[in-house]
């Protein structure tokens, strides 16, 4: 038996299998203290790998140019009361002040780090001015991210100083970038509270049960020590895939609740075995045999459902199963050997001061807390096998309308609003309010025409410099079409979702750029310079794009430098460089429309591309993944879909992305998905067990009543978060409900019918009496280790954010249902019913069983015929 040669092993090597865990843990301490930073908390890389979106996404990566990417841009945004001109005017100064400061150099007393702050809403009636904040093309998204808290600061400190009577006025930085950087700060928080609140239950629940400090403290160490594994694994993980932060907190209580429960198993048969009288290394191994069993099957069965997440086609949820799988791993494998080996090292001395046994137990608190336990569990387990019938009915009463609840829940798909917190939510909340809570997440539909609409010759090798020549036949068409679709769009979204859900449609600008410079003074005799400069004034985003071709100083002199436009005169005749002549025009508009990523080309040869990309970018009044914005998203989709299938003379296809887009896509699929995952949970782990149970209905039996737990606690979770108080239910939970409690809760089930079968076949016991010892001997262990997975779970409530507070009460519920009602009153009454159904099974697998009921056969007869 493998776990008999796993007990003669440990009791061997019991301090080299110490000292190897130390050695890895000392070896693991760098990439653990810095496995956070690299977590991700973007949300629109959620998706699948090869989703709409996704494809979207990758096209306008691959065929777009974008100086800057405007999705990382920071939004600083300014309150005041609309009612106050003295208000409004220093909020403008605000405005001002930090759009000079943030532009200008450090070498000038600037930030340095921001390319232009564009400076909107600055109206007297609107209450509120926003400053949107490009950083410099080399700065990531990460970077931005990271600089969040320091931009903060800076910003702060220049409103102090601006001179202003800031009375009145409030300010916020906010964004997708400030979004992550909350997200994570809010991590870092909940964790500071939930690792001391968890770790401290754990010492105060297993030092109650074990008496002792020190069987107490051994399995939180054991588990750290696993922890510490894990987190050295995300940190290489982590360089190659995008691990989302919500692995790390679901990992910390997902391996205290288990690896704790494993430790407790092991600890727990050890002290039984010694109360049984046997010695010390001999209860060691009847410990690591009969407990280790137990604790493997449960760790498989964990493993099995968090790894059947890694099967979805969405990140969050594949990297999430991935990232709790490993953790169960390493939880599985400390405690089968890290605290087997405590165990054979230090022996009784584990449960200090009171021991494993003695005559401390026989008397005085001990022994009145050890009646109190073992006279509950004698009579529930009487209580529910002569009443089985009626435990077993009202189960199914009361399952019938928690399968309603449970079957007509609408899931919430807003995963920003479940994960924001702090300065950036307070924004998020001020835009949303006035009408722009969408702009800094906009969605794109990316269409593809038939006919190029422009041809693109670039002036030097590099393609640094371009010339845009229109296609007018081409163009006629699309511009033609083009405003068929943005008015098709508009009237679908208005008609089917709500009026005021869309903040806008933004289509591309078709005409020639050098036009609109009419009204700033701008003639055709004005030098290219003196144009550039003028629409960088008019258009303040295409201040990067300008300063790229003419520059800002001696150090940044842009590519279009005069000894450049010296050359380009003698390689185009008649070159001159004024806004009138043809070929400036075909650069500006180059400039104006490739440089800003509004159209997007494919290459013709080494000098040419053709244009055959645009965009159509819409933003929601709501912000971007609110329920209603999730809605106004999935129509804009179907109808850009619809209009260009209908006009396949023009367009030859679309793709709609954005961070919304992701979210729609996985509402959309999230059924299938769902149901993929729980198929191949419910299948791997009724396979599971029943080569360890050796039966055909147990297994099912274990899966009912774990699904019949996660039904309910799905149903009181939206009862209380969407029909209380009003909170969408997020549309992950019940996937990850399921699987922890298929795995989790399996854990429980595992121990008592691996008990029950032990009574049953190991002692020969009939089926009510192995019921009966089991829940007896188990009873307090499965109560006590649910009471800890269920308070580690529950710290999860006090996290910053909804989507980890609603996991937590949802986990810890589910636990709690399974510990103390399913496995005390339910399964017993069911096993009763089933009688010698619980272990039919093939016949190769009971040949043990076979055997042992032949020898006892053998023997009783043998002793009977001795009496006569």
């Amino acid at each position: 038996m493998i776990f008999e040669k796993l007990a003669n092993g440990i009791t061997k090597h019991a301090k080299l299998v110490v000292i190897l865990w130390v050695v890895l843990l000392v070896a693991s301490v760098y990439p653990m203290m810095h496995a956070s930073e690299k977590l991700s908390y973007d949300i629109s890389s959620m998706g699948g790998s090869t989703s709409e979106s996704v494809d979207g996404a990758h096209i306008a990566g691959e065929n777009f140019m974008q100086m800057v990417d405007t999705s990382n841009a920071q939004v600083y945004l300014i309150t005041y009361d609309k009612n106050s001109t003295t208000q409004f005017d220093a909020a403008k100064t605000v405005a001002t002040n930090a759009k000079t400061y943030l532009e200008k150099s450090t070498a000038d007393g600037g930030y340095g780090k921001v390319s232009t702050a564009m400076i909107s809403g600055d109206s007297s009636a609107d209450g509120l001015i926003q400053v949107a904040i490009l950083y410099k093309p080399s700065y990531n998204t990460d970077a931005i991210s990271d600089d969040t808290g320091n931009l903060r600061n800076a910003l702060k400190a220049q409103m102090q100083g601006c001179g202003a009577d800031l009375t009145g006025l409030r300010t916020y930085v906010t964004g997708s970038p400030a979004i992550s950087y909350d997200a994570g700060q809010g991590m870092s928080h909940d964790l500071s509270l939930v690792e001391p609140i968890s770790i401290f239950l754990i010492l105060f629940l297993v030092g109650l049960f074990f008496r002792s400090p020190v069987s107490a403290g051994a399995p939180p160490v054991t588990i750290g020590v696993a922890y510490a594994l894990v987190m050295c694994s995300l940190f290489f993980l982590g360089q190659v895939l995008d691990i989302f932060y919500i692995v790390q907190m679901l990992l910390l209580t997902s391996m205290l609740g288990a690896g704790c429960d494993y430790c407790i198993f092991i600890l727990s048969r050890y002290r039984e075995e010694r109360r049984r009288g046997l010695e010390h290394i001999d209860a060691s191994k009847e410990a690591i045999k009969w407990a280790g069993e137990s604790v493997f099957t449960s760790g498989m069965a964990v493993m099995i459902g968090f790894g059947a997440m890694m099967i979805c086609d969405f990140k969050v949820i594949s990297t999430l199963g991935l990232g709790l799988a490993i953790g169960i791993v390493f939880a599985l494998l400390a405690a089968l050997t890290l605290m087997s080996s405590l165990v054979v090292l230090l022996g009784d001395k584990l449960f200090w001061p009171s021991g494993a046994s003695g005559p401390k137990h026989e008397k005085g608190y001990l022994k009145k807390m050890g009646n109190v336990a073992h006279k509950y569990f004698d009579i529930s387990t009487h209580f529910s096998i002569k009443h089985a019938k009626v435990v077993v009915l009202a189960t199914v009463l009361f399952s019938v309308p928690m399968v309603y609840v449970y079957s007509t829940a609408n899931s919430s798909y807003d995963m920003v609003g479940s994960i924001m917190s702090g300065e950036s939510q307070e924004g998020m909340q001020v835009m949303t309010q006035y009408g722009d809570g969408g702009s800094s997440m906009p969605n794109y539909a990316v269409l593809e025409v038939n006919s190029p609409i422009a041809t693109v010759t670039y002036i030097d090798d590099k393609h640094s410099v371009g010339m845009l020549a229109w296609d007018a036949t081409a163009l006629t068409s699309t511009i033609t079409a083009d405003t068929a679709l943005v008015n098709e769009v508009a009237n679908n979204i208005d008609s089917n979702v709500s009026p005021e859900s869309v903040r806008g449609l933004s289509p591309v600008q078709w005409a020639s750029i050098v036009p609109m410079l009419a009204p700033l003074g701008i003639t055709a005799d004005s030098s290219l310079n003196e144009a550039l400069a003028a629409l960088k004034i008019a258009v303040p985003q295409y201040a990067v794009l300008i300063d790229y071709l003419i520059g800002t100083d001696a150090e940044h002199p842009g590519k279009l430098t005069p000894e450049v436009q010296a050359y380009l005169a003698t390689v185009i005749p008649g070159l001159e460089w004024k806004a009138g002549n043809a070929v400036v025009a075909t650069i500006m508009d180059w400039a104006a429309n490739i440089m800003t990523g509004q159209l997007g080309t494919k290459a013709v040869d080494t000098t040419h591309d053709s244009v055959v990309y645009y965009k159509l970018t819409m933003s929601t009044k709501e912000s971007a993944m609110s329920d209603n914005s999730i809605k106004t998203v999935g129509k804009f989709h179907d109808s850009v879909h619809a209009f260009v299938n209908s006009h396949s003379d023009v367009y030859k296809a679309t793709w709609i992305t954005g961070t919304a887009a992701v979210m729609v896509e996985i509402s959309n699929e999230m059924n299938t998905q769902f149901l993929k995952i729980e198929l191949t949970a419910i299948i791997l782990i009724i396979l599971l067990l029943f080569f360890v149970m050796k039966s055909y209905l147990t297994p099912i039996r274990s899966v009912v009543t774990i699904f019949m737990s996660v039904i309910w606690t799905v149903a009181i979770t939206q009862l209380l978060y969407g029909n209380l108080l009003h909170e969408g239910v997020m549309w992950m939970l019940p996937i990850i409900l399921l699987v922890i409690c298929l795995g989790l809760g399996m854990d429980y089930d595992i121990l008592l019918t691996t008990r029950i079968r032990e009574y049953r076949f190991s002692k020969g016991m009939d089926n009510d009496e192995a019921i009966h010892q089991a829940v007896l001997h188990s009873g307090s262990v499965i109560t006590i280790c649910g009471v800890i997975m269920a308070g580690t779970f529950g710290t999860l409530m006090l996290s910053s954010t909804l989507l980890l507070q609603q996991m937590g009460f949802a986990l810890c519920f589910a636990i709690l249902v399974d510990a103390l009602i399913v496995r005390t009153y339910i399964v017993p009454a069911a096993m009763h019913l089933m009688g010698d159904w619980n272990w039919r099974g093939p016949r190769f697998l009971h040949k043990k069983e076979i055997a042992l009921f032949e020898e006892r056969f053998n023997n009783q007869t043998d002793s009977s015929e001795e009496k006569e």
